[in-house]
């Protein structure tokens, strides 16, 4: 039962294998189905990991250091000039997907009192590489999961502490909307962000016409070289640079549907709201225990990804298959770690209740 959230993923590793005997360069979706071989070990490590008392909160440490990491590179891309900082991963979009691993559960932990550098740390490190991104999608779902998180989080179980750290998170959105602005207005001096939605819209063009022609999917790590040897891009009037025609579309689902098929598509969708919805019921469940903002956190930031990964298509990336299967199986593990704390605790207060028989002297 503990190896349970493995199976989402096994079920989209059997989408993928299913889909290679139609791949045109087959090497290229074997390295595909190697690297989720490699991933699975991912959530097995995480799930154990989360049986041990603070392991969780340690792992999570390990993320915020990684964004103030980002946040440092950032700073010194933004200083050099870059109106959009792409920190180590060298692209601004994939900067602010994965920020969205820190922002959240950082700011859970500091709603659920938690004391220490690192929950600060991370939250305001996270702030920043948002607003150096000059991402639209990332700083319009940031907010929109801000919100939605205290929301839910005072819903849960309301305290002062919870409206005062709100009412501070507002005034510090207020505050960093001119600065986000200018970011976006510096982006468009140099990109046309009209021109990038025209291209986007292209790229989706594209993919749908594949789609058509290929129902049961092209087969895995297959898109490109479909896109442009089939003559689809040119047709969608996808422009003559290496990002537009050497990329994939930017929404995961098209790209996972038109390479996979529908079965893909199904079980791409199992393996990301299976672990976020068994992470809000727990939230609510244990309302009670401190652990269960942490679980919010990542519950919430499962959401805005989902969301999210409909205007990329970092989802078959391996940073972010390790990073989402790690954060969501070591969700997943606390869960369960709570539920038969939960048990035990019912069985002792049970064996409490039973009246044992008084054995009168023998005479």
């Amino acid at each position: 039962s503990k190896l349970r959230p493995l199976v989402p993923w096994l079920i989209y590793l059997a989408a993928v294998v299913i889909a290679l005997p139609h791949a045109e360069v087959k090497m290229a979706g074997y390295f595909y189905v190697w690297q989720l071989l490699r991933m699975i070990l991912i959530p097995a490590a995480a799930i154990r990991l989360a049986a041990y008392a603070g392991a969780v909160d340690s792992l999570f440490k390990g993320i915020f250091a990684g964004v103030c990491f980002q946040a440092a590179f950032a700073i010194e891309q933004a200083i050099g000039g870059a109106t959009q900082a792409g920190g180590s991963f060298g692209a601004q979009n994939l900067l602010g997907i994965m920020t969205h691993f820190a922002l959240f559960p950082s700011f859970a932990m500091l709603l659920a009192g938690k004391r220490g550098f690192w929950p600060v740390a991370g939250f305001i490190a996270s702030v920043i590489v948002d607003v150096l991104t000059a991402s639209r999608a990332t700083l319009g779902l940031a907010a929109m999961g801000f919100a939605v998180l205290a929301a839910l989080s005072i819903l849960k179980s309301s305290s002062g502490r919870k409206v005062a750290l709100t009412g501070l998170g507002v005034l510090i959105a207020a505050a960093l909307t001119p600065f986000a602005l200018q970011s976006i207005q510096a982006r468009q001096t140099v990109n046309s962000v009209e021109s990038s939605d025209t291209q986007r819209a292209a790229m989706k063009d594209a993919a749908w016409m594949i789609i058509q022609d290929y129902p049961l999917g092209t087969g895995p790590d297959q898109y490109v070289v479909i896109a442009n040897v089939g003559g689809y891009a040119a047709r969608a009037g996808i422009a003559w640079q290496p990002g537009m025609r050497g990329t994939a579309v930017h929404n995961s689902y098209l790209l996972v549907l038109a390479e996979t098929g529908l079965f893909g598509l199904i079980t791409m969708l199992i393996v990301l709201l299976s672990p976020i919805l068994a992470a809000f019921r727990a939230a609510f469940r244990f309302r009670r225990d401190p652990q269960s903002e942490l679980l919010l956190g990542v519950a919430v930031a499962g959401s805005v990804l989902v969301v999210h990964l409909f205007y990329e298509w970092a989802f078959i990336l391996f940073l972010f298959q390790y990073t989402f299967a790690m954060v969501t199986a070591a969700a997943v593990g606390l869960v369960a770690h709570l539920t038969t704390r939960a048990r035990r605790e019912r069985r002792q207060w049970s064996l409490k209740d039973v009246e044992l028989p008084v054995l009168s002297p023998a005479k």
